[in-house]
């Protein structure tokens, strides 16, 4: 491979290994992009190809994770797990954590299996993308 090649090829792992450090912070591609040393337009390409998601969608599913473990794990009220995980509209952790999981936070709390489930859902769906929490 060439140069280009081996840093293109390397490129989805470097926006990886960055989100999962930052994925609790604003995600702005522009600043991604600057951290892998790449324009957005090539990194959002690449990490697309390499794992059939985009960038947005994964460190949602970050979030999610992170969310779900902290519904089982902690007695944090579930705006304080939104604020924690990096959304900071309730409406918007909602809306995607009721996408994803088919049951509200709520109902994923109070039903420590539905939460277990959301939680295997959550790795295999990043699994068959070769993606990890």
């Amino acid at each position: 491979l060439g140069e280009r090649q081996r840093r293109l090829k390397s490129l989805p792992d470097r926006v990886r290994a960055h989100l999962k450090v930052h994925f609790t912070e604003a995600c702005r591609l522009h600043e991604i992009a600057r951290g892998t040393g790449a324009s957005v337009r090539v990194m959002t390409d690449a990490f697309k190809r390499e794992h059939g998601c985009t960038i947005h969608q994964y460190v949602s599913l970050l979030r999610l994770r992170a969310a779900v473990r902290l519904l089982i794990e902690s007695d944090l009220k579930i705006a304080s797990i939104c604020e924690t995980v990096g959304w900071y509209s309730q409406a918007d952790f909602y809306r995607h954590f009721r996408r994803f999981a088919a049951v509200s936070p709520a109902v994923a709390r109070s039903d420590r299996s539905s939460a277990q489930d959301v939680l295997r859902q959550l790795d295999e769906w990043l699994g068959a993308r070769g993606l990890t929490a």
